[in-house]
């Protein structure tokens, strides 16, 4: 599913739809991510029984700039990588915030999305309430 109505942090504020999304009958786990296509702030949590379990959340405007991560839970294991190669990116790269790719990037590998690609021939997508 997929809600193109969220503002910052949107997928974290509505909090109502992914309870709802992941303590359904099945009890599902729910991958929300943010990724704008104006602004440098991005995210990713994830929802199961009604509870967010973890969330990444990066943005930049904070005091410790493109290098912003704050995190809780415990993300899944690739994500310390997936940090550890932006922070390194970023200490070599000239004004590209390469920390802004660390939530989109782990969202895609967890549920095989990524906006920025053509989604299969058939893919139905849902828009959320």
């Amino acid at each position: 599913m997929i809600d193109y109505e969220v503002e910052p942090p949107g997928y974290v504020a509505k909090t109502h739809t992914l309870q709802q999304l992941s303590s359904g009958i099945a009890e599902s786990e729910v991958i929300a991510c943010y990724e704008p296509s104006y602004g440098s702030t991005s995210g990713v949590a994830a929802w199961t029984g009604g509870q967010r379990i973890w969330s990444v959340i990066h943005d930049p405007a904070q005091a410790d700039g493109p290098n912003h991560i704050l995190w809780e839970g415990e993300p899944p294991v690739e994500f310390a990588a997936l940090l550890a190669k932006a922070w390194d990116d970023n200490s070599r790269s000239d004004g590209i915030d390469y920390v802004f790719d660390v939530p989109i990037t782990l969202a895609g590998n967890l549920t095989g999305f990524n906006e920025s690609r053509k989604l299969p021939r058939g893919t139905k997508i849902t828009a959320l309430a």
